[in-house]
């Protein structure tokens, strides 16, 4: 009834005011006809036995609250839009909605299909509805607050359900509409696209098919892009227009964003802006399944961490854009725009990246194979360290393409290896070799990190303070990992980049180091550019240092360049390191001050063997466990894995690796912990290393459901910042337990001798025996991992080593664990068993680096625990200072065991028979004292003293005890002041 008195009404006004000619108009159940140069207006659903045929006007009745308005359904067999005919729907949705533009001094645009465009401090209207079934009206903009003038109202719905043939060579329209104006005020921001929903057995014309955001003139927002959708079995003859952009405005940065365009029947999707670029078009949370997408004309698609989405085919194209965070998995990906990979759940067939196209790496992702032709580019975000390109087949980059990382490291004056300031030209940053000097020899970027696996970004150049200059940033990092070829004709980069310059010319900020790169595979092939070079200055700043390069391969037939080069300046970058296979290929010459040192070892003497056994897995979590020392706050362990070899001699030994987040004194870090555990008196102990943003070495027990760690730490976030944490908390019980029966181990001992340079106190000859157990067929996801326990012998002492051990191609493992003497080190190595003799690769990099100096003093003492009368007793005393700084005038204090007297003792000693009240009497006790002028830096100091046990005063196997003190010299004399001094 409601539909008859508009249509009515319409009547009315078109008899008496407008068109002599209305009885040409038919609308019966059979027809509709409206001719040209004729009007009508339909809300609600209409349906036709015969024809419809326009090719004047048909309006729809504008929103207006009941449920019919607003919304157009044709019905009828056959549907004629002539060149002259249109169907609009422009401005007859909402002028609210639920995605309504916000009110300000300069409004935003309403959203459906595509974010409004934004207004002056307000943020655009949202989207909403289907993509695969659009049935909603579009909403409106926002108001002028101060002109209190209303926004332009959203696209209405059009819908067409058409038996046969639907023909339109004119237009369809549901495009929303721009806000009211004054001459005094701005005008009402404009109203999104509405919906367009054509269902038809086929689509023919040369027309325009729309539900385009509404635009303004004034500088408010535009409106979002609608929502169309075609399901016809045959479109062939369509050779018109579909769009759903998003709607302009008088400032660029207010456009709104492109609607979505879907076609059922080919299961395809169409997000095209039309060449404006302006606000997003996001996926609603939830799971999508398309066969095409089409991302084109500057189009900005976003995919939240709410979104699951598969496609046969994703085009991006024209500038088109996505950035997701959310779960993609695509069979076949041609990327001519920008595509951002935010998450870990990026997973392709094929990815090719063509001329215009740019890839951002940003997480882990996972492809079949990879091509990068000429012009196509793989990077990441900057100051961004998760790229993770693992490719199962082949990697091609063709001449021309490239996957490059240049000075997306740390900023200027940032990194553990950053330049510092200089009064006017900074010094260059350091990774792989130090940066170069700048002004007043302001001493350039620090080396860091890992030889054996390069998985940190470089540091910036220092700036030039004068003029307030800026460093240049340090490369990025590259991870790679393919199972077939990686062919690189084209160029592999993270560089550094080199300082800034200012408006007159002035370029003294520092170049930043080159970054890292990390390959694996199968076969290396090509005659391009493999580089990480330093940051090149044109001013006088200090030029970057190298970077790092690990590459491992089975074959190689590469040709081109591999390169580490120091950046040029006014003093230049040192080279950084390239390691191929474990073996070192350009390193710059390691300081004794440095913070880190190198041993290249070959094999002595050793064996192989192979042993089957079981393995057991253990998934546990410790959650909120309280953290104190050099920083407080909790510690949460998630994804904790424990993998022990449960039968055989090695039982009760395995490997740990699990996820952490902490909050540390307010600020939150996260990363990994990988290390081995082996069980011994009913407790496991943990001996582990923590990287990403917290780097140091841990060692934990568990005892029960109790679990402590000590955690020493060089690096925290970006700072070089030595330190202490203890972690005390509880486990949950195993939440999953499964175990792998019939495991192949092999079993690996071996001695290996070589020299190590560097960091003064572990530079010498270094001797190392160890046992690796490598995890074989049978233990699923833990193949190629295991257990590397060594004794390293060294010119300033003994020492242990416990690794995490992975094998990444055959016959070539990476290590990562720690040292403990003589100072903890954080040790990463490689070792490969196909050279002759066979190699191991030692980077040991300090823990104390950013500690001031201080002493650190120890004294040990070792001796037998009981003796008979008579016997004679050997005492044996090592004193250690592991710390930074020489201490002097000590003296060391040894008190022999009761019932004994003193015989001899090693070095310049004294020794005072003192009696000492002992079981209600007065007993007489040799007391031996040791002087030391000065006791150096890692250093330590073995003395021994020797006694016999007096006949009749000490019964058989009774107790022994003796001590030993550490004591500054004048209180050593001040306690023997009145004792007789023995010579």
């Amino acid at each position: 009834m409601y539909v008859r008195k508009i249509i009515m009404k319409f009547f009315l006004i078109l008899f008496f005011f407008v068109s002599p000619l209305y009885a040409s108009i038919t609308d019966t159940p059979q027809e509709l006809i409206i001719p040209q140069n004729e009007t009508y207006v339909l809300i609600g659903s209409h349906s036709y036995t015969n024809q419809i045929k326009i090719d004047g006007i048909l309006y729809i009745g504008g929103y207006n609250g009941s449920a019919e308005s607003g919304r157009l359904d044709l019905i009828s067999p056959s549907i004629n839009i002539s060149s002259t005919g249109k169907i609009l729907a422009d401005g007859r949705g909402y002028e609210g909605g639920p995605g309504k533009g916000i009110t300000g001094w300069k409004g935003s645009g309403g959203g459906y299909g595509g974010v409004g465009g934004k207004g002056e401090s307000v943020l655009g209207g949202g989207i909403y509805g289907s993509i695969v079934e659009p049935l909603e009206l579009g909403s409106g903009g926002g108001a002028s607050a101060s002109g209190d003038l209303k926004g332009g109202a959203g696209g209405g719905l059009i819908k067409l359900e058409v038996g046969n043939i639907l023909r339109v060579d004119g237009e369809i329209s549901a495009n929303g509409i721009g806000g009211k104006c004054s001459s005094w005020y701005p005008c009402g921001a404009s109203g999104s696209g509405g919906s367009v929903y054509i269902v038809t057995n086929k689509l023919e014309g040369v027309g325009t098919i729309s539900a385009n955001g509404g635009y303004q003139s004034i500088e408010v927002g535009g409106g979002g892009g609608g929502r169309i959708m075609i399901n016809a079995a045959n479109s062939t003859d369509f050779t018109g227009e579909f769009k759903a952009h998003g709607g302009t405005s008088g400032n660029s940065a207010s456009y709104g964003g492109a609607g979505t365009i879907y076609f059922t029947i080919q299961n395809k999707l169409i997000i095209d802006n039309s060449n404006i670029t302006g606000a997003d078009t996001p996926f609603l949370d939830g799971q999508y399944n398309f066969s095409e997408i089409i991302i084109s004309s500057k189009a900005s698609v976003t995919i939240s961490s709410g979104v699951n989405l598969e496609c046969n085919s994703l085009k991006i194209t024209d500038y088109g854009k996505i950035t997701s965070a959310g779960s993609i998995l695509i069979t076949s990906a041609i990327i001519g725009g920008e595509v951002y990979i935010n998450s870990s759940n990026f997973n392709a067939n094929v990815i090719e990246v063509v001329d215009k196209g740019i890839l951002y790496l940003n997480n882990s992702t996972i492809a079949n194979d990879v091509n990068i032709y000429s012009g196509g580019v793989i990077t990441h975000n900057g100051n961004v360290d998760k790229f993770d390109l693992k490719v199962a087949n082949n990697l091609d980059i063709k001449q021309g393409g490239k996957i490059i990382a240049d000075g997306r490291g740390y900023g200027s004056n940032s990194g553990p290896g950053k330049g510092l300031e200089g009064v006017r030209q900074g010094s260059g940053g350091g990774y792989g070799g130090k940066g170069g000097k700048g002004d007043n020899n302001v001493l350039g970027g620090e080396v860091y990190g890992s030889i054996a696996e390069p998985l940190e970004l470089g540091s910036g150049g220092g700036k030039g303070r004068y003029s307030n200059i800026r460093g240049g940033a340090g490369g990025g990092l590259i991870k790679l990992e393919v199972g077939n070829i990686l062919r690189v004709n084209g160029a592999i980069s993270s560089n550094g980049v080199g300082g800034n310059c200012n408006s007159f010319g002035s370029c003294n900020g520092a170049g930043g180091s080159g970054g890292s790169m990390y390959i694996v595979t199968n076969n290396l092939e090509g005659n391009g550019t493999i580089a990480v070079n330093g940051g090149q200055t044109i001013g006088e700043g200090g030029g970057g240092g190298g970077g790092r390069i690990g590459i491992f391969y089975n074959t190689k037939q590469f040709n081109g360049n591999i390169l580490s080069l120091g950046g040029g300046g006014s003093s230049l970058g040192e080279k950084g390191t390239v390691l191929e296979n474990g073996e070192i290929k350009s390193i710059s010459p390691i300081s004794a001050t440095a913070s880190i040192a190198i041993a290249q070892a070959a094999e002595t003497i050793g064996s192989e063997r192979y042993l089957t056994e079981t393995l057991q897995m253990e998934k546990i979590s410790a959650q909120s466990m309280i953290t104190t020392g050099t920083l407080n706050g909790t510690f949460n362990f998630n994804e904790f894995e424990i993998i022990k070899i449960k039968t055989g001699n090695f039982q009760e030994t395995g490997i740990i690796k699990a996820k952490w987040q902490a909050d540390l004194n307010g600020v939150n870090y996260g990363g990994e912990l990988k290390g081995i555990v082996f069980n011994k008196e009913s407790k496991t102990y943990i001996k582990g290393t923590f990287s990403d943003e917290i780097n140091g070495v841990a060692e934990g027990e568990m005892d029960g459901v109790n679990l402590r760690f000590k955690l020493n730490f060089n690096r925290l976030g970006t700072q070089i910042m030595s330190g202490k944490l203890y972690l005390t908390g509880t486990v949950n019980q195993p939440i999953t337990v499964k175990e792998y029966p019939q495991v192949e181990l092999k079993l690996i001992q071996k001695n290996i001798k070589g020299n190590m340079t560097g960091y003064m106190f572990y530079a010498g000859h270094v001797n190392a025996v160890f046992t690796y157990i490598k995890f074989g067929e049978g233990s699923d996801i833990y193949k190629d991992k295991g257990i590397f326990i060594a004794s390293y012998e060294t010119s300033r002492g003994n020492a242990q080593g416990w690794s995490y051990a992975k094998e990444i191609i055959p016959g070539v493992t990476t290590l990562e664990g720690f040292i403990d003497n003589p100072s903890y080190g954080h040790m990463r190595g490689a070792l490969n068993e196909n050279m002759s003799p066979q190699n191991l690769l030692i980077n040991i990099e300090r823990l104390d680096a950013g500690l001031s100096p201080e002493t650190d003093l120890s004294v040990i003492l070792t001796g037998p625990g009981t003796a008979s009368p008579g016997g004679i007793l050997s005492y044996s005393i090592q004193m250690n200072n592991d710390g930074l700084k020489a201490v002097e005038n000590m003296s060391i204090i040894a008190i022999a065991p009761q019932h004994t007297g003193f015989i001899s003792a090693s070095g310049n000693y004294a020794y005072y028979d003192v009696a000492r009240w002992i079981d209600g009497k007065y007993a007489s006790t040799p007391f031996i004292k040791w002087g030391l002028s000065v006791i150096e830096p890692k250093s330590k100091i073995e003395l021994n003293y020797q006694v016999k046990v007096r006949i009749g005063v000490a019964g058989p196997h009774e107790p022994l005890k003796g001590n030993v003190y550490i004591v500054p010299k004048t209180i050593a004399d001040d306690i023997f002041a009145g004792f007789k001094l023995y010579p």
